[in-house]
């Protein structure tokens, strides 16, 4: 369930009366330390895999993870853009409805140079959501430093025991 349309519904949270303030039988049952306030649902997202060394022709997993903050369960897309020539990556990703996180890949394809530190100055990460019917865009930690490796000297390929079986 994504959030609703329009402002974000009223939660109530109950905070202890202050000292000059009359005491309603509510108040008085609740814990001490409580608050009332609005709920402001919100997110935030950490790319982790930063600073990948990536051998010529393969590529290394990364993951963005959410903090979802005051209930909010919306998908967040998180884009990234500016890679380097020479380079892909898995974008956009979706972190779904009510989970926390979602994995990429970055790829370096044969003959990639190693990218400048103006390259990987240019690389963008963000994060958007509806949030309470608003979109809202949030800048992500970039994938850092991508150190090229030689070719690796192994590669392993996935085939059908039987290449003539239907694909799915």
């Amino acid at each position: 369930a994504s959030s609703p349309p329009g402002p974000c519904p009223p939660t109530l949270r109950a905070a202890p009366p202050l000292p000059s303030a009359p005491s309603l039988p509510l108040l008085s049952r609740l814990p001490p330390r409580a608050t009332i306030r609005r709920p402001q649902p919100d997110f935030t997202v950490k790319l982790s895999g930063e600073n990948p060394t990536i051998n010529a022709g393969s590529g290394k997993p990364f993951t963005v993870k959410a903090e979802r903050i005051d209930n909010y369960r919306g998908p967040i897309r998180v884009e990234i853009a500016g890679i380097p020539p020479g380079f892909a990556v898995t974008t956009p990703l979706v972190i779904a409805n009510g989970l926390y996180e979602a994995t990429g890949v970055i790829n370096a394809l044969p003959g990639a140079a190693t990218p400048t530190e103006d390259q990987l100055k240019a690389i963008k990460v963000t994060a958007t959501a509806t949030v309470c019917g608003q979109e809202r865009t949030k800048d992500v930690n970039s994938l850092g430093t991508i150190k090229l490796a030689d070719k690796p000297k192994v590669v392993a390929y996935l085939e059908p025991a039987d290449p003539n079986a239907p694909r799915e």
